[in-house]
């Protein structure tokens, strides 16, 4: 082959993973939220995920992730996993897959009490979920002002602040953020005393 032909298969090949790349990006705007987007968008290229996968039926097998991934719980229709940033696309050929929803990076594995997890999960597999608010205590690294000012930029009832731990009833979606976003060091569910 000459150069010109080796030129030319070159953008070829180039065109090509470019509009796969494109189809591809497309197709998860088309299923991810903005909030999701716009939380992806923050977050560097080699983190890890934490993702929801809805789907109109239960999800049957998930693409094989090896160690790039991997499934921490499932209610209905929804699936929680961890995944790499760069596996993120592999998902996007689940057949019935109808919304994919970013909870936050890695640290928001830890940060996430499981008791809360697993509750926003099961809400999830419900067609209203974004309805739904969640009573909840937060841990933050941040003064009383800084937990004050954050909280009253969001769409959350505030119950209390101090010392760094608040109180607060807030939609799923406002939780996400808290969790993709710094300073907050543990978000869980009340617990009641008898």
């Amino acid at each position: 082959m000459n150069t010109k032909t080796k030129f030319l298969l070159l953008m070829v090949a180039l065109v090509l993973v470019t509009g796969c790349r494109g189809s591809l990006s497309r197709q998860l705007k088309s299923l991810a939220d903005e909030p999701s987007i716009q939380r992806l968008d923050l977050l560097p290229e080699d983190t890890d995920l934490l993702i929801s996968l809805h789907s109109e039926t239960v999800l049957g097998e998930l693409p094989d992730l090896g160690d790039e991934g991997r499934e921490l719980g499932r209610f209905g229709s929804a699936v929680l996993l961890e995944v790499k940033r760069s596996r993120v696309f592999d998902l996007l050929d689940i057949s019935n897959l109808t919304e994919m929803v970013l909870w936050g990076d890695e640290q928001a594995i830890t940060r996430l009490d499981p008791m809360l997890r697993n509750e926003l999960l099961s809400s999830m597999a419900l067609p209203y979920w974004r309805e739904g608010r969640y009573d909840v205590i937060a841990t933050f690294t941040l003064s009383d002002d800084e937990i004050s000012s954050l909280l009253a930029d969001t769409e959350t009832t505030v119950g209390s602040v101090n010392a760094g731990v608040a109180t607060f009833s807030a939609p799923a979606e406002t939780l996400f953020d808290i969790l993709a976003g710094s300073g907050l060091v543990q978000l869980k569910k009340p617990v009641l005393q008898r």
